[in-house]
C-alpha cells in the first residue's frame, strides 16, 4: 500500500508527505513534485513538450478562435506547459 500524489503546491505538501512517510506509508509524487519532502520518487513528463503537443492538438481541432487555459497560479507544471505560448 502507498500513496501517489500530484502536489499542486510542492512546499505546502512537504510536511504532510513527511508525516505519512514517517508512519510507514510510502509516498511518490507525479506530475507536480514536492522536492523538499522525503517522498520516495517523482514520476513526471516533459511538461514543456506536453504543452507544445497540447497546443498543436488544439490548433488542429479548433482551427480558429481563441483558446482559454485555466491554471492555478504557482503550479510549476502548468507554467512549463504554457511557456511556449
Amino acid at each position: 500500500m502507498g500513496i501517489a500524489v500530484a502536489c499542486l503546491d510542492g512546499p505546502g505538501f512537504a510536511d504532510s508527505i513527511n508525516k505519512v512517510m514517517e508512519s510507514g506509508i510510502p509516498v511518490v509524487t507525479f506530475d507536480a513534485d514536492s522536492a523538499d519532502s522525503n517522498r520516495l520518487s517523482f514520476l513526471c513528463v516533459d511538461n514543456f513538450k506536453a504543452g507544445y503537443l497540447a497546443g498543436q492538438k488544439a490548433i488542429e481541432v479548433f482551427k480558429t478562435g481563441k483558446i482559454a487555459v485555466l491554471a492555478r497560479p504557482g503550479q510549476e507544471s502548468m507554467y512549463l506547459r504554457l511557456i511556449r505560448f
